[in-house]
This record gives C-alpha cells, structure tokens and sequence, in this order.
C-alpha cells in the first residue's frame, strides 16, 4: 500500500468524509482525492495537516506493518518521503516506538525546499553535514553550512531551503515525534 492508500485508509476507519477531512486540514477536496489515490504527492504542510486532522501520527502513513519494536532501523528498512519540492526525509527513528522524538536524515536536490512555511508542535533541531541551508523561522533568516546547528520552537511558522550550488543533507531531530 501507498501513502495515499494508507491515508485513505485512515480516514475510513475514523468514519470522516473526504470533505470533513479536506476542510479541517484546510486543503481541496481534489487534492485530498489525488493524494488518496497517488495521482500526487503532499508537500510536508500537507501531510502535517493530515497527521493532525486524522490524529495520528505521519509515520502511519507508511506502508508497514506493526511489529515488535525493535530500536534499530536498518538502512534498507527506512522510511523515506520524497517531496515534490526536492526533499527526502529518511527516517532514522523506528517507526513503532514510544519515543518522545524523532530523528531525520534529510536530502536537498539543488534548489529545493520544504515547501511553504508550516508549524507544528514542538522543537527542533538541526546539524548540516553537508551544502548550505536557508533557514526561515519566525520572520528571521539564517544561514546554516556544514558543521552548523540550529534549534528553534516549532509552533513559528518555518522553512528550509537548499542554496548550495549542489546537494544538501542534514540530521534533524523533531519533538514530539510525529513520524
């Protein structure tokens, strides 16, 4: 099953509407249709908005079965989203876990982003190991190059963008977890 089944899924199981999911996640009744049946991908807003209108968390909108917690995660075994802004987020951090974080290991294409400015819950931070990131966060502007870290309140709304001239990738860790 894809992310967009998986969602649907969800959304049955809770007895909600397309339009009653749609309206509270304040996204169009076409876009939640289109991502249900994987004709698109969501940005990170999006799929932030789905997680808390559904209240689950994001990772349940991958396609794997629960099992025994283990607390490694395998390289072959990780759970990646990939935007349609350029960004991958691997997940570091065992999908069945009853830890109060989660931990990323995110990579920028040239020239991507996380997409509009979106806010959560929480905090966060983030380490580059690589390129340059643009930081926006709460009206301000940061510059982040390899070796740089950064922690901010995730309830401001924020962004990140790739600036390098190549790819970027940094570790980022996100209380409360929500994958």
């Amino acid at each position: 099953m894809d992310i967009g089944e998986n969602i649907k899924k969800i959304r049955l199981s809770k007895k909600l509407t397309i339009k009653e999911v749609s309206d509270k996640a304040n996204i169009t009744k076409s876009l939640l249709s289109q991502i249900e049946n994987n004709k698109a991908n969501p940005s990170l807003k999006t799929l932030y908005a789905l997680a808390d209108t559904l209240k689950t968390p994001i990772g349940k909108f991958f396609d794997q079965e629960e099992t025994d917690a283990s607390p490694v995660v395998k390289a072959s075994e990780r759970r990646i989203l990939e935007t349609n802004n350029g960004v991958k987020f691997h997940s570091l951090t065992p999908q069945y876990s009853n830890h109060s974080l989660e931990f990323l290991y995110n990579v920028f294409s040239k020239d991507s982003t996380t997409g509009e400015y979106y806010s959560h819950a929480g905090e966060e931070c983030g380490y580059v190991l690589k390129g340059k990131l643009k930081v926006e966060w709460d009206s301000k502007e940061f510059i982040l190059e390899e070796g740089d870290s950064i922690i901010l309140d995730s309830t401001k709304p924020h962004k990140i963008t790739n600036i390098d001239d190549g790819e970027s990738i940094a570790i980022w860790v996100d209380t409360p977890a929500s994958w």
